[in-house]
C-alpha cells in the first residue's frame, strides 16, 4: 500500500491539490469548494465502501478509492483551469 500510495501521490497529487492553490490566490475559492466536496464524497467516500466492502478488498479497497479521488480531481481542475474561468475572478 506504501509503494502505491507513493507512486500516485508522485504522479497524480500534485494536480489535485495544487491547482486549487491556484485558485484560490485567484480568487475562484467557490468552485475549488464544490468540485472538492462534491468528489470526496462519491469518490473518496462512496466508492471506498462499494470497493472495501461490498467488493471485499478491504483496505486497499480504501486506497484504490482514494486514488480515483485524486484522479477525478486532477482532471477536473486541469479542465477549469485550461477553460480560464478562474481568471475571471479579481482579489483586489
Amino acid at each position: 500500500m506504501v509503494i502505491w500510495q507513493g507512486i500516485f501521490a508522485i504522479i497524480i497529487w500534485p494536480l489535485a491539490f495544487t491547482l486549487p492553490a491556484t485558485f484560490r490566490g485567484a480568487g475562484d475559492s467557490k468552485t475549488v469548494m464544490y468540485i472538492s466536496a462534491i468528489v470526496m464524497f462519491a469518490c473518496r467516500i462512496g466508492l471506498a465502501y462499494i470497493i472495501a466492502d461490498c467488493m471485499g478488498i478491504g483496505v486497499f479497497g480504501t486506497w484504490i478509492a482514494t486514488f480515483i479521488d485524486w484522479y477525478v480531481r486532477s482532471g477536473l481542475f486541469v479542465y477549469r483551469y485550461f477553460s480560464n474561468k478562474w481568471m475571471e475572478y479579481r482579489v483586489i
